[in-house]
């Protein structure tokens, strides 16, 4: 009984098209923004951070203090960053009111490590050393990289996205980048630091 019910709703979908005068469009795919997210961080690393090899943090901040003082960086990022769509910012605070964990599957095209603060807080209590620790272990790091997600446009066009990096007991910086995707590829167009050391 089931198929006969299925196939006459076949048949009617035609007849429905044909009594309204307009063809049923297919419903597009919805854009996939983890993907999309992916795209930005490997074309970003690619771009300002070039290194054979990475230490990627296992999750997600918008600054030194992890998410907190949100909305106070972004009033400083807009008034820094021209150019960034009210629609991207409001996208980027939406996903970053909390940590959360970083993709373990970027298209970075050559080798990766997630650190955590586990990984951290050992590595850097074993003795005043710990940096040449982290260069013995990953020598073709160039630092840990925090990443937070990434804020869009409905276009998907445009993306706002913090990096941040630590190389060094007083060597590291903070920076917001305003990105647009050309052609099917994505560009840093412009940065703002928010922190240096």
């Amino acid at each position: 009984m089931r198929p006969v019910k299925r196939l006459s709703a076949l048949a009617i979908l035609p007849l429905l098209a044909a009594c309204t005068g307009q063809a049923l469009a297919p419903t597009p795919a919805a854009v996939d923004l983890e993907a999309e997210e992916r795209a930005v961080y490997a074309a970003l690393l690619a771009d300002q951070y070039p290194a054979p090899g990475y230490v990627i943090m296992d999750s997600t901040a918008t600054g030194l203090d992890g998410v907190a003082d949100l909305d106070e960086t972004l009033g400083i990022v807009n008034a820094q960053l021209p150019g960034v769509a009210d629609e991207t910012m409001e996208d980027f605070q939406g996903r970053n009111l909390t940590t959360q964990p970083f993709a373990a599957d970027l298209p970075l095209g050559v080798a990766y490590t997630l650190f955590s603060l586990e990984d951290m807080r050992l590595l850097f209590a074993e003795n005043q050393n710990g940096w040449d620790l982290f260069y013995n272990r990953y020598p073709a790091s160039n630092g840990i990289i925090t990443f937070s997600k990434a804020g869009f446009n409905l276009a998907v066009d445009q993306a706002l996205v913090y990096v941040g990096i630590q190389s060094g007991w007083h060597s590291g910086s903070g920076a917001f980048y305003l990105l647009a995707k050309l052609e099917g590829i994505w560009h840093v167009v412009t940065q703002t630091l928010t922190w240096v050391s």
